[in-house]
């Protein structure tokens, strides 16, 4: 699996420029307390999620500060096999090379089988670059929206851009 230096060198191959700062530990979206968080374009939370019969596999991305998903909404959007939930930790380390927590669409280098559906918020569209976690989550790493797409695109892993069901005001 792909470490952050192998990402960063990943990176450096394909000429996409990458800044990073390092913070607290953050486990879930809501731990991330850095005001430098604020400044950034579009930093993201990440949801790893699987279908009832644990045959379909996603990676949903979206704003940092968005409202929380609609996973019963989304079920329906993505066609899933029965309800939708949380991926475990196994799979998200077999599939993602990753550990709750590092959840981060950097890690879908890791996932050469294309096991995992990426699904990005549409909003994503609007913004001038992306932000995640480079594998640990303890920084962050920034693209721009380009490179973004030149890394996906040499990975050979497809966005999905998908207007989210969100839970308003929860």
């Amino acid at each position: 699996m792909e470490t952050e230096q192998k990402l960063y060198d990943y990176f450096d191959g394909l000429d996409i420029a990458h800044d990073t700062f390092e913070h607290a530990p953050a486990m879930t979206a809501e731990d991330l307390h850095d005001p430098r968080t604020n400044a950034l374009d579009f930093p993201v939370k990440n949801l790893f999620l699987r279908d009832k019969k644990k045959q379909n596999y996603w990676l949903v991305t979206v704003h940092l500060y968005s409202d929380p998903v609609d996973l019963k909404a989304l079920r329906h959007v993505l066609e899933a096999k029965g309800n939708l939930s949380f991926g475990n930790a196994d799979d998200l380390m077999d599939m993602l090379g990753v550990t709750p927590g590092s959840v981060t669409p950097y890690a879908l280098l890791n996932d050469t089988e294309k096991r995992v559906r990426f699904i990005l918020d549409d909003r994503a569209r609007s913004a001038k670059s992306i932000s995640g976690h480079p594998m640990r989550n303890d920084k962050t790493t920034t693209v721009s929206m380009d490179d973004f797409d030149k890394f996906c695109a040499a990975i050979e892993h497809e966005q999905q851009l998908m207007t989210l069901p969100l839970k308003k005001g929860a």
